[in-house]
């Protein structure tokens, strides 16, 4: 919710999207999933971060920016703009 230039009526959006959402704390195994994602591919922290969660947790990664996340292996990604 911290991006910049976001408007009241964005937030007022994404709030109730977020307020369900299942909060991931950044538990030892996905510390070590992050790093050895960082070591094999090209990615920035807070990438490999969600992209470590989504492995470990079995989850689909819903994003935008796919391209940041393409040739990382047992992640599935979905972008929703390509509908």
């Amino acid at each position: 919710m911290g991006w910049h230039k976001v408007t009241s009526g964005q937030l007022s959006k994404l709030r109730p999207f977020i307020q369900s959402a299942v909060i991931y704390s950044l538990a030892e195994h996905y510390i070590e999933q992050t790093i050895l994602l960082r070591q094999k591919h090209k990615i920035k922290l807070p990438d490999a971060i969600i992209a470590a969660t989504a492995i470990m947790e079995g989850l689909i990664l819903i994003t935008r920016n796919p391209d940041n996340f393409r040739n990382i292996e047992d992640l599935k990604i979905f972008n929703p703009w390509e509908l």
